[in-house]
């Protein structure tokens, strides 16, 4: 009998701050996609400006909706198309919190106003003004109820720079006028008088679209723009309108007022991304020399001590610990190995030499059934009798010579168990040629 010392089971560490902050890091770009798919969505829907940068690009421009994530060059863009969701640029939106607040909100994205003046002064801006409320894409209707408060758009106009422009509405529903560059199909028509602006579709009593001044306040700098373009009904562009009546082909004339060949952004962005016209000679270029500094005093002695520490912990790793050891492969095999041991070493000790070479020649005698009748024999036999049942068939004395040898008297002498183990081993080896197999070792 053996007993076996368990190992204590180690102590689990617990998931550690890597884990806590890849969590915080999830959640944070969560919250990020949720915001920035919201954004999309509403660009997307009936009264956003996807369909505008598509249509134009189809028409030859090169125009794209812009999202951010580069710098706008200032002189580089030809036309930015500014579409504004906000009644309010100078206090920002109050977020509903019941069905219908949701449907009756005006300001669908926050854009601040210094934000809205920065765009117009950097490129050629075309700005247009709200007029649905968020119930239009919710409810799928265009209804009169839903539009947003004349008063609200008055706000937003003179933010923007038109302080004494008042909006005006087609309160019969749909309209079809005829332009020179087509027909512009919309429902209750959102037009604004005492602009102060150059009228391009409509008349100064009821201006669709028009150039106007820059605010008084705005940038003077040489590079800064002089106007601004304002569209007073989005549906003239947005993906509502655009396929009404011919609306689209007054947006791509629209669009070939200004330098069609340099790029038209539809921008959805909340910032300004534009850098001065200097920005690409004033940007320094990053060289192997900038790299190289950081291994320079006194970094290099940050680098020194990281790799003494990588070469201890190396050390330590290979000379005191190495790779864990495993002492068996066949974990079975292993533990009816040690057993025998045990047993073994306590018949020596106690000069029981007749049982142990019993005891030998049965493990022989069990591996000598597997290797010639393999492993699914008869298990109401003792492993001699299978074997002499067996050998019996095509050498009689072999068979009879293997049973002698493999019976150890109990009172075998000391001197005769070396002769009695030999002829044993000889009776073996004789079955594994009888039988075709090349013995292998003992």
């Amino acid at each position: 009998m053996t007993e076996t010392a368990s190992q204590p089971a180690r102590p689990s560490s617990g998931p550690g701050w890597p884990v806590f902050a890849i969590g915080a890091a999830l959640i944070l770009a969560a919250v990020w996609y949720f915001a920035s798919n919201s954004e999309r969505a509403l660009q997307r829907g009936a009264l956003g400006f996807n369909g505008l940068a598509a249509w134009l690009k189809a028409e030859g421009f090169d125009a794209r909706a812009f999202n951010g994530g580069g710098t706008l060059v200032r002189g580089d863009i030809g036309l930015r198309i500014l579409p504004l969701h906000d009644t309010d640029l100078e206090n920002p939106r109050v977020t509903p919190t019941t069905r219908e607040a949701v449907i009756a909100e005006t300001s669908l994205n926050d854009i601040a106003q210094y934000t809205v003046r920065h765009k117009m002064e950097d490129h050629p801006t075309l700005v247009i003004l709200p007029k649905w409320r968020a119930g239009v894409p919710l409810l799928g209707a265009a209804h009169r109820n839903l539009l947003i408060p004349e008063g609200e758009i008055n706000r937003v106009a003179a933010q923007v720079g038109l302080p004494g422009a008042k909006v005006g509405r087609d309160g019969g529903g749909f309209s079809d006028r005829s332009t020179p560059d087509g027909r512009v199909g919309l429902m209750h028509r959102q037009v604004l008088r005492g602009t102060g602006c150059t009228p391009l579709i409509g008349t100064s009593d009821a201006m669709l679209l028009g150039k106007c001044p820059m605010p008084e306040d705005s940038d003077t700098s040489e590079s800064a723009q002089r106007h601004m373009w304002v569209l007073a009904d989005p549906d003239v562009m947005n993906n509502h309108g655009l396929r009404l009546a011919e609306n689209a082909k007054v947006a791509s004339a629209v669009a070939e007022l200004f330098e069609t060949d340099l790029p038209v952004l539809v921008d959805m962005t909340k910032v300004d991304h534009t850098a001065g016209d200097d920005w690409l000679q004033d940007r320094h270029e990053r060289t192997w020399e900038d790299f190289a500094r950081l291994f320079k005093w006194p970094f290099a002695m940050i680098w020194i001590a990281f790799g003494c520490l990588g070469a201890l912990v190396l050390w330590r790793a290979v000379m005191r610990y190495g790779p864990v050891v495993q002492a068996y492969a066949d974990e079975p095999r292993a533990s009816k190995e040690v057993s025998i041991d045990a047993k073994a070493r306590l018949l020596r000790l106690a000069g029981q030499d007749g049982p142990l070479l019993a005891e030998h020649v049965t493990a022989r005698l069990a591996h000598l059934v597997a290797e010639i009748l393999g492993p699914h024999r008869a298990s109401d036999r003792t492993p001699l009798q299978l074997l002499e049942r067996v050998i019996q068939r095509r050498d009689p004395v072999l068979a009879r010579d293997l049973v002698e040898a493999a019976y150890i008297p109990p009172d075998l002498a000391p001197d005769a168990i070396i002769h009695h183990l030999d002829q044993f081993e000889t009776c073996y080896d004789k079955v594994i040629h009888e039988f075709g197999r090349t013995p292998g070792p003992r």
